[in-house]
């Protein structure tokens, strides 16, 4: 257990992200809000977020790809000053 987590974050995902630079909108509160936000990285299984803050960004949220128009279940796995971590729920 502790081999695991002191391998670096890549080496623990089951596929890799590949960076990405799309508009996106994190959607909450039953569709009533949202927040701007960068896809920076992306994965089936999650993503990594650029926000102006994470303050007032819940757990869990739908995240809104402007590009594609695809919609993404996700719980927030990390936070940092300008960034958040998300998982995606019942990826396929």
């Amino acid at each position: 257990m502790s081999q695991l987590l002191s391998e670096p974050k890549s080496e623990r995902r089951i596929s890799s992200r590949q960076r990405r630079l799309h508009g996106a909108r994190i959607v909450f509160n039953n569709n009533a809000s949202s927040i701007d936000c960068i896809v920076r990285d992306l994965s089936a299984e999650g993503a990594r977020l650029r926000v102006a803050s994470p303050v007032g960004i819940p757990d869990w949220f739908d995240l809104r790809i402007d590009r594609n128009g695809k919609v993404y279940s996700a719980k927030v796995a990390w936070r940092s000053h300008d960034q958040i971590g998300v998982r995606f729920i019942n990826f396929t």
